[in-house]
């Protein structure tokens, strides 16, 4: 299913997205994927993307066929908290992410920053703690100083962006009040964009 997914997904893909996945290749910085979608899934689109690396669930085996049980880290949560700190990655690493579990990543000071996600789900939690809220990846390429024109150069970008600053000595702390937060972290509700 994951290489069939591939073309059409691809085809989804904008081409300033894969020039500036090559860019930071090219210029020795790792890209990597983490998501908590099933790993046979999404690592073939990682690799036609030239992604560095894959984090994703890996679920067991058994005479070829899945067997309830995973494989490893379930990359969701402290799953993904630990998945991302065994790449021991060097900065600066920006994590980008609509979840409680991406944010815990810049927390563990595993990433320099962090941008709250925005454009299918926004929930107030995670986007009080953000570096940076954004609800395309235009905004965040843009605001991080890689924007690409469509001649492949850095430079002139292709949509006018607006980019919100969440200010980090703001009231709302780690470790402040969480009523309606689960035991996981995560929000009891999500606000959905339009």
């Amino acid at each position: 299913a994951g290489e069939a997914a591939v073309a059409p997904l691809m085809d989804a893909v904008p081409g300033f997205a894969r020039q500036l996945i090559a860019r930071h290749r090219a210029e020795g910085r790792k890209v990597v994927m983490a998501t908590t979608s099933p790993y046979d899934l999404v690592a073939p689109l990682g690799r036609a993307l030239g992604m560095d690396d894959v984090i994703a669930t890996r679920y067991g085996e058994a005479d070829g066929r899945y067997d309830g049980s995973v494989d490893g880290h379930f990359v969701w949560g402290p799953g993904k908290l630990a998945a991302v700190r065994a790449l021991n990655l060097s900065g600066p690493v920006v994590m980008i992410g609509d979840g409680w579990g991406d944010w815990r990543v810049r927390e563990a000071g595993l990433a320099d920053r962090f941008w709250a996600f925005t454009e299918i789900v926004s929930r107030a939690r995670v986007v009080e703690q953000a570096d940076g809220v954004a609800a395309t990846l235009d905004e965040i390429l843009h605001a991080e100083g890689h924007a690409i024109d469509p001649s492949g150069g850095k430079g002139c970008y292709l949509r006018v962006v607006q980019v919100t600053r969440i200010d980090l000595d703001s009231e709302l702390r780690v470790g402040d009040d969480v009523e309606g937060l689960a035991d996981d972290g995560v929000a009891g509700t999500d606000e959905h964009r339009p």
